[in-house]
């Protein structure tokens, strides 16, 4: 099995060589899919990456989040703890004035930070995944920390299909999701 520097290296090299017509009709698909979900539906909060470097554009799904009345949070790392936190957003225009940190993800400085419950849906990044639910994220472990700290039920992911692979390094700190929606199907854990 490759290890996951490799496999990372791998799967964002080709998730970068996409043409701009697939992705963009990919990522719609995707986003049509989440909003039939009876968990998005229902969640009061969404607590949602905003999209860098080629991940699925997650504007789509911010956008209809505000439009049915549900609370967005985005992430804020804190490098040096290692620790995530999600804050508030209060409209889709608030995204344009994010500042950038110095991995160039848009990220806010400051803001009230929202805590889940038992209707908060969490959208993951990741590189990779399987069906089992395992994920592969970029390497900085603040989603597996942030989601074993607050132990979230409803933790989807969004990729495409060459990105669900039979397997992947896994190790024991690293969290489950919960469903993985690509453009062809959606994968319920068991």
């Amino acid at each position: 099995m490759k290890d996951k520097n490799q496999t990372r290296k791998e799967i964002i090299s080709i998730r970068e060589s996409l043409d701009i017509v697939s992705k963009i009709q990919w990522d719609d698909m995707i986003c049509e899919k989440l909003f039939k979900e009876e968990v998005f539906k229902n969640a009061k909060k969404i607590f949602i990456y905003l999209s860098y470097n080629n991940e699925i554009n997650t504007d789509k799904i911010i956008k209809e989040a505000f439009r049915t009345g549900k609370i967005v949070g985005v992430p804020r790392t804190v490098f040096k703890d290692r620790k995530m936190d999600f804050i508030n957003i209060k409209n889709y225009d608030d995204i344009s004035k994010i500042p950038k940190n110095k991995m160039g993800i848009k990220e806010p400085s400051d803001g009230e930070v929202l805590y889940p419950d038992l209707d908060t849906v969490v959208i993951t990044p990741g590189v990779a995944f399987t069906i089992r639910g395992e994920r592969l994220g970029y390497g900085g472990g603040f989603y597996d920390t942030y989601l074993e700290n607050y132990h979230i039920k409803n933790k989807i992911a969004l990729c495409y299909e060459f990105q669900i692979l039979t397997s992947i390094p896994v190790y024991k700190n690293d969290m489950l999701v919960s469903k993985i929606i690509t453009e062809n199907r959606v994968i319920e854990i068991s």
